[in-house]
């Protein structure tokens, strides 16, 4: 008798959108609920730890752990920002992307990505820095997921309605 392997896949879901957006929430209510491993996002590890104002150098070292962060080869995984995300914020507080960021964003591999829309109320913390804009840098994240022809989706609405949109997505994504 031959013995049968299942084979399963392995997703990768990275989520992105402006600050405030509802990433993070978003995120741990996916992994929960799909149990899979939840990538964090790495800046905020990083700005607390260092303690004083961040450099177009931390930046470069933010990609490379969050670049660590985002490669699972053994689960599927949720990821709580990637490339685009640094890349926008490097453009926005620097002028300049540095080339270790543009290489991890063009050859990043995510099966999809849920762009959230920032139409939850702005929450203020230390590491915010665009309360106002948010709807530009949305329009932002979108050239960027289109400019790659990045399969995205649009997550929207508050609480349990926008995970279970998310979810939907998701499902869609493993049939």
């Amino acid at each position: 008798m031959v013995e049968r392997v299942q084979a399963f896949r392995i997703y990768r879901i990275a989520v992105l959108g402006p600050e405030s957006s509802g990433k993070t929430s978003l995120c741990n209510a996916l992994a929960a609920e799909l149990s899979w491993k939840f990538a964090p996002e790495f800046s905020r590890k990083h700005l607390a730890e260092i303690r004083r104002p961040y450099h177009f150098q931390d930046l470069e070292f933010i990609a490379e752990k969050q670049q660590e962060y985002n490669t699972c080869d053994q689960s599927s995984v949720i990821c709580d920002t990637e490339m685009s995300t640094l890349r926008i914020w490097s453009l926005e507080k620097f002028n300049k992307v540095a080339p270790i960021i543009s290489h991890f964003e063009v050859n990043q591999n995510f099966n999809h990505y849920l762009l959230c829309k920032p139409d939850l109320p702005w929450v203020m913390d230390p590491f915010r820095e665009n309360p106002n804009d948010r709807e530009r840098l949305f329009e932002l994240y979108m050239e960027r997921l289109n400019h790659f022809h990045r399969p995205f989706s649009i997550v929207e609405g508050q609480g349990e309605p926008r995970v279970l949109a998310a979810l939907k997505i998701i499902n869609r994504l493993m049939r």
